[in-house]
């Protein structure tokens, strides 16, 4: 029954951050209206609402004007829950159970974002912080395996880092860094893992962004100059950290 709750429990924070990552940035309430077709606003019923099952029994186009749903949502529905549940089975429901869920869960949703709208705000990467500082709180009170120097070193390589990325950039293009921003997310993260693990999630996720970017500039998907989102790719080195090494 275990695993079911937590099925259940990934299948309802995906698209509840799915409904956020669509609303946040465009001003509108996440209480009202009732969820709709972003498309010709018709406001979606129950059958329409079902995670995952409605995307499939629709196939991926709105049930009233036949457009069609992007995919990046349905993916985070079949993707969350899954995760939750590897998790789970790794490391059971402990605090760190529950603190990582709202890490991966967080990230995906900045991925989202940053995917639709190439623009993260400093209140949606404070979430991270959030998470963090609550981390460290276990810390302090013995509810997590590591003590709080574990997680501050984390951070404190996490903003040597980011430092010496600006730095470059400033070297390299002889200009203030513009539109990094969600580079502060990293400081956050070290919280989560410490040192090592902090360095294995950069690795991975940079080196996932430059194989897909190489990829992408090599069919002419995108440009060379295009500005290419961040975040996914840290979101997934998260996910590798976590599902090999936690």
């Amino acid at each position: 029954m275990a695993r079911i709750y937590t099925i259940l429990f990934g299948l309802c924070i995906a698209s509840f951050i799915g409904s956020l990552s669509y609303r946040v940035p465009r001003g509108i309430s996440i209480v009202r209206p009732r969820s709709f077709c972003p498309h010709c606003f018709h406001t979606l019923g129950l059958a329409d609402l079902i995670p995952v099952v409605s995307y499939l029994l629709l196939r991926g186009r709105c049930r009233h004007c036949n457009m069609k749903i992007p995919p990046r949502y349905f993916l985070v529905e079949l993707a969350l829950p899954l995760l939750f549940l590897l998790l789970f089975q790794r490391i059971g429901f402990t605090y760190r159970f529950f603190l990582l869920s709202y890490l991966i869960s967080v990230m995906l949703y900045l991925s989202l974002l940053d995917i639709d709208t190439g623009h993260v705000s400093a209140w949606d990467i404070a979430a991270v912080y959030i998470g963090s500082l609550v981390l460290l709180f276990f810390s302090l009170t013995n509810r997590v395996p590591y003590r709080a120097t574990y997680y501050l070193f984390g951070s404190l390589v996490g903003v040597g880092l980011v430092g010496v990325s600006f730095t470059v950039v400033l070297l390299l293009k002889r200009r203030i860094p513009m539109g990094a921003g969600d580079l502060l997310v990293i400081p956050a993260l070290g919280f989560y893992f410490g040192v090592r693990e902090i360095v294995r999630v950069l690795i991975f996720g940079s080196a996932l962004g430059v194989a897909v970017g190489v990829v992408l500039m090599a069919v002419g998907a995108v440009k060379r100059d295009q500005k290419f989102p961040l975040l996914p790719y840290l979101a997934a080195g998260v996910v590798f950290e976590l599902l090999l090494f936690s």
